[in-house]
């Protein structure tokens, strides 16, 4: 008999758009159900699922949680506020 694993209990991140990114996307933000465990690369990857206009923009945008910014291995919780921030020019 094999053992049945676990059911992982998901949480819910809000990714914040801001620019172009909310331009494109069409909201300023969108709530993502992640795994734990999940790093800030599984958010990237899972809001191009939803969001494959913002393909482009996920290359080159930078992101932050919690207003810190962070590399892709950073892991997120039920707590973390996501944003990606795209360039933006102005003075």
């Amino acid at each position: 008999m094999s053992e049945v694993e676990p059911c992982k209990e998901r949480f819910t991140v809000v990714v914040q758009l801001f620019a172009a990114a909310a331009q494109v996307a069409g909201r300023r933000h969108v709530l993502l159900e992640m795994l734990p465990g999940a790093t800030l690369q599984d958010v990237r990857e899972s809001l191009l699922i939803i969001h494959p206009e913002l393909a482009q923009l996920l290359l080159i945008s930078r992101w932050a949680i919690d207003m810190s910014f962070v590399s892709d291995n950073t892991l997120v919780t039920a707590e973390s506020v996501v944003a990606m921030i795209p360039p933006v020019s102005g003075g």
